[in-house]
């Protein structure tokens, strides 16, 4: 409860700071106007007052639906604390992205790129902000399977000056996938560096790594140290298993396949699939 409040609080007091130079402009405009129509006395000025904080609260309240809006079509958990106080105006950049962002939450994604490329091209962008447009448009490809163009936007963002460990992530899961394993392999020993607790995955996505290299030894160390470690432990025995088939250790790939299956490992139809599937390969290697 304390942590929501503080963070209600700190929602307030940037609304509230980013209100104030609007209101102000708004008020110039505004009360030249109602004050030519009054004579200028003690009650005339009780309604220019009036005015001025009416106008003030219409802002911070208008700022703080932004803020809504921006904080409630995200796609991760953390992106609101990755895009921070980004775009938390009410033009049309900040539009345009909050739109962007709310097509990728519904799966709208080629609809999102665009929103984001077309942010991109805008005048006036942050460095923050470019930073931002280059990581959901790597999200983006990423999503959508185009791994080489989401990690040339990951890298765009990282020449930036972005270094958040989602992107290196999220670069590294899309380095995999499209076969660039060494350049892979150095962004997860940054990551690993961090030590972060809630990146639990890492050394799983390490041992899949070698797997995509089919070296099993090396793939099922990775996966029996994420076990030892007690990180992504279900994940982890489906991994054993994959390596086990490998090495040619069916009777020990089958034993981790239990342990998988018994700890609830997630996608569970998927990882069945993939595993008769590799087994298949394994057993019959001329086949197809």
């Amino acid at each position: 409860m304390g942590d929501k409040l503080r963070q209600l609080a700190g929602l307030l007091r940037r609304a509230a700071e980013k209100a104030l130079i609007p209101a102000l402009l708004t008020c110039l405009v505004a009360v030249p106007t109602v004050g030519s129509s009054m004579e200028i006395d003690w009650g005339s000025f009780q309604v220019l007052l009036i005015v001025c904080l009416a106008l003030y609260l219409q802002w911070i309240i208008s700022l703080l639906l932004v803020y809504w809006q921006q904080r409630g079509f995200r796609i991760e958990r953390t992106d609101a604390e990755i895009i921070g106080n980004a775009f938390g105006g009410m033009g049309k950049k900040s539009r345009m992205f909050c739109r962007a962002l709310a097509d990728v939450c519904d799966n709208n994604l080629e609809e999102g790129l665009d929103g984001f490329l077309a942010v991109l091209e805008m005048q006036g962008l942050t460095d923050k902000e470019r930073q931002l447009c280059h990581f959901y448009i790597g999200r983006c490809y990423q999503m959508t399977g185009c791994s080489a163009n989401a990690v040339q936007s990951y890298q765009r963002a990282r020449e930036l000056g972005m270094d958040n460990p989602y992107l290196l992530l999220f670069q590294a899961r899309s380095m995999t996938d499209s076969g660039a394993y060494e350049a892979a392999r150095t962004v997860y020993d940054r990551l690993l560096e961090l030590e972060l607790p809630e990146f639990s995955c890492i050394r799983t996505d390490v041992g899949m790594l070698y797997l995509r290299q089919h070296d099993g030894a090396k793939a099922l160390q990775w996966f029996e140290d994420s076990i030892a470690k007690g990180e992504n432990v279900a994940f982890a025995y489906g991994g054993c298993a994959l390596a086990c088939l490998l090495l040619r250790q069916p009777e020990q790939s089958q034993q981790y396949y239990e342990q998988a299956v018994t700890n609830r490992m997630a996608d569970l139809e998927g990882f069945r699939e993939y595993y008769a599937e590799l087994q298949d390969a394994v057993e019959h290697p001329l086949a197809g």
